[in-house]
């Protein structure tokens, strides 16, 4: 879905820059990037994986606008140059928003660890307590910076693991694979002391 998705998007980009190669205009840039953007956002929504997943249709929406979205500014800002510069340069620092929200969204935040201390006192509890909370690893693979966040909590030794959900973000086809492969890597560092057996326990978990 991701190339047809690309594929269709590519088309509505040729039109959009046809449109504005005729008129070159402020009026029909607007009305060129409008439709643009509700191309994006209607073609996500019906071209993803199943008609619950949201995530995929997000998925989709990021090339709108982080790929297909910065091809149509730098269009608007070389066409719209001789009818108003002062479009054309506000597309120009448009394309550099984007695409520094694009380093932040694909290349910092992914893989930002957070590790964050809390020391809780309580009369109930008779003897020092380790837990750790791991959530939102919000992955759709099993790469370095997966293992290296499960290889720290192994690290950090704790007496009570609990996990908060948000592990994988894949398509359906994708899901299962996903799944059984971060499972066994679970279990290959003894972050999951369960028999083979077992292992459709486990994998229900995700």
């Amino acid at each position: 879905m991701t190339l047809l998705y690309n594929l269709l998007m590519a088309a509505v980009d040729l039109g959009a820059v046809g449109l504005l190669w005729r008129k070159r205009s402020v009026e029909w840039w607007g009305v060129a990037m409008a439709c643009a953007a509700l191309a994006a956002m209607v073609l996500a929504i019906v071209l993803r994986e199943a008609s619950w997943d949201l995530f995929d249709a997000a998925r989709l929406a990021c090339y709108g606008l982080f790929l297909h979205g910065v091809v149509l500014l730098v269009t608007s800002t070389v066409l719209l140059w001789w009818t108003s510069r002062l479009w054309a340069a506000g597309c120009a620092v448009a394309v550099v928003g984007v695409l520094s929200a694009a380093v932040d969204a694909f290349l910092v935040e992914p893989f930002w660890l957070e590790v964050s201390y809390v020391q809780i006192a309580s009369p109930k509890i008779t003897r020092p307590l380790k837990i750790v909370v791991l959530a939102d690893l919000q992955t759709d693979r099993l790469g370095r910076y997966e293992r290296g966040v499960l290889r720290r909590v192994v690290e950090e030794k704790p007496d009570l693991l609990l996990l908060a959900g948000d592990y994988l973000q894949a398509p359906r086809l994708e899901y299962e694979l996903l799944a059984e492969k971060l499972n066994t890597f679970l279990r290959q560092i003894h972050f999951v002391r369960r028999p083979r057996r077992d292992a459709r326990a486990i994998h229900a978990i995700f």
